[in-house]
């Protein structure tokens, strides 16, 4: 059975096993996202027990929507779920899928919790490595479900860098080493306490410096205090640089974290990024590949051996610090589909030209015809 709920009237909500205390802060009848946005969760059931769980979620301040884009987000779906009831997990979300384009979305997008500040993405390609914290996204059995009607629009991976003297030699070769002298930048490290004692500059420039990342939305301060301030204070061994220019103003940031679970001493570099006004200069100005460098060697004489560069956009410029010296450990993917008009896969071979990924067609017909057309090629 499939339920639909309203986050105003969802039963015994603050008791729900299957959400932890952020979700149900985002999902719940409190949920600031209310105010400007739309939300609906739909579960599977079977005698009253949870199997899975997905929610349509509307936010009109979502970027880069070439048409109106709805998205699918905080999935849990029980082993059981993926084993024994995959045409229930179909069904659930033909009903959410039904209910954003009801509401007039034409695309859907997912996984994805609301924006990219929060959880989205889906493991595409796994390894044995360990798993490190920050690394909040679905595995690698959501992205198969998801590509059997959608295909990938973002596509992100996790490097891990072992040679480091090569990296730094060819810094040093281009110059990457001096580019905030050069620019007149000072580089600072910044302690636990001074990001926690002054969250809201490093807001200020987060919101300044990500919004040029897909599939960013705003949120509050509040909200990021809520996110970001856990993390901050149980993250073990953390470390960050700020970039500033002369007068004090802040233009750049780095930061990270030890991995608890490495076989080495491994340092995650979670973010970086740096206004606008300072990309695009060539390698031999780059901030950004400066801010990392310094981020290495700062390390690396603290005694780290190992980085991995997390969770990086693949077709961006931070891929580029990552692929000469470095080997892909994980990669993910954010998906997406029409809602109406062309199935995403009518242009594969031998799939008949008249098919339509819409909400007329029944999702497990779609599902089917993708699985034949794949074994075609």
């Amino acid at each position: 059975m499939i339920r639909e709920h309203a986050p105003a009237d969802i039963p015994d909500w603050e008791h729900r096993e299957d959400l932890g205390p952020l979700d149900r802060a985002l999902l719940g009848p409190t949920s600031p996202w209310l105010e400007k946005g739309q939300v609906r969760v739909f579960s599977l059931e079977d005698g009253g027990r949870l199997l899975a769980r997905v929610a349509a979620l509307i936010n009109p301040e979502l970027q880069d929507q070439a048409e109106p884009t709805g998205q699918l987000g905080f999935f849990s779906f029980s082993d059981e779920a993926f084993e024994q009831h995959e045409t229930g997990l179909v069904s659930l979300m033909e009903r959410s899928m039904s209910w954003l384009s009801g509401r007039g979305m034409k695309r859907v997008r997912a996984p994805m919790n609301f924006t990219t500040w929060y959880s989205y993405r889906a493991r595409s390609l796994d390894s044995d490595y360990p798993t490190f914290p920050g690394e909040t996204v679905l595995d690698s059995r959501y992205a198969r479900f998801f590509e059997t009607f959608m295909q990938p629009v973002g596509t992100y991976a996790s490097h891990l860098i072992e040679d480091h003297e090569k990296a730094q030699a060819m810094a040093r070769k281009l110059r990457i080493d001096r580019a905030a002298v050069a620019a007149g930048l000072t580089i600072e490290e910044v302690t636990r306490e001074a990001v926690l004692g002054n969250m809201q500059m490093f807001f200020d420039l987060a919101s300044q410096i990500f919004p040029q990342d897909f599939s960013y939305g705003p949120i509050s301060f509040a909200e990021y205090q809520q996110l970001y301030g856990p993390i901050l204070q149980h993250a073990p061994d953390f470390f960050g640089l700020i970039a500033r220019e002369a007068g004090g103003r802040p233009v750049g940031l780095v930061y990270g974290y030890r991995h608890p679970d490495a076989q080495v001493k491994t340092s995650i570099l979670k973010t970086v990024g740096i206004l606008r006004e300072y990309q695009g200069r060539g390698l031999s100005r780059s901030i950004a590949w400066n801010l990392t460098y310094e981020y290495h060697m700062r390390l690396i004489r603290r005694g780290y051996e190992n980085f991995i560069h997390a969770l990086m956009k693949e077709d961006n410029a931070s891929r580029a610090m990552s692929d000469r010296f470095a080997k892909k450990i994980r990669e993910y993917r954010l998906y997406e589909a029409a809602l109406t008009g062309p199935w995403p896969g009518r242009d594969r071979p031998r799939v008949p030209s008249t098919l339509t990924f819409s909400i007329s067609r029944p999702l497990t017909e779609r599902i089917a015809l993708r699985r034949w057309s794949r074994r075609s090629r």
